[in-house]
């Protein structure tokens, strides 16, 4: 009885713990990279300015759709 930490586990698809991982792993270094282009990064976020962030991730990641093999390659790359 009582919540589970995750809506996966209750139907045994425990595989899924591995990819929030790595998508943590990812965005962390996505705001790495994002705050060494755009210095007063958590301030913008902390006033609700998203602007800065939406266009460097345009020009960094977006745009590039599917021509990298995966995000590896595309960190590599472009950012």
């Amino acid at each position: 009885k009582g919540a589970l930490q995750d809506i996966h586990w209750s139907m045994m698809a425990i595989g899924y713990f591995p990819t929030y991982l790595l998508g943590a792993m990812m965005a962390a270094q996505l705001y790495h990279y994002c705050q060494l282009e755009i210095p007063d990064l958590e301030e913008r976020i902390e006033r609700g300015e998203f602007t800065a962030v939406k266009e460097w991730l345009r020009r960094k990641v977006h745009m590039h759709g599917k021509r990298y093999k995966s995000l590896d390659e595309l960190l590599e790359g472009e950012v």
